[in-house]
């Protein structure tokens, strides 16, 4: 996740007037830790955010942005997974792969084994 930390901390050299332009009206203000998440986000107008808030704001992005690619990945290898496990088309992911990953049973047939008379009297 290095890339992403050099990637977000380029600078975007825009004057002043065109980097205003291009941001956003609002942003989502970060629900602070000791109230309970009820769905209503709380927006404010970027012109009346502080810097805290901004940086609040950042961090939260950031951190959902790093959780979206871990789960890009993770679906990326279940996708590898299913090609190589044969898939076809419409065929459900999971069960094509956990057909391929179960043990096949073994055809050569057990031997009983005969209990030992060693030390048997």
């Amino acid at each position: 996740m290095n890339c992403l930390e050099s990637l977000l901390a380029q600078p975007i050299s825009l004057p002043w007037a065109q980097l205003r332009s291009h941001l956003p009206p609002c942003i989502e203000l970060p629900t602070p830790p000791d109230e309970d998440e009820d769905g209503n986000e709380l927006f404010k107008r970027l012109d009346l955010v502080t810097r805290q808030e901004l940086e609040a704001h950042l961090q939260t992005r950031k951190n959902a942005l790093l959780l979206d690619i871990q789960e890009l990945q993770l679906l990326g290898e279940l996708y590898r997974c299913a090609v190589a496990a044969g898939c076809e088309g419409n065929t459900p992911v999971f069960a094509a792969i956990e057909r391929q990953s179960a043990p096949t049973p073994s055809i050569t047939p057990s031997t009983p084994s005969t209990p030992s008379t060693q030390g048997v009297q």
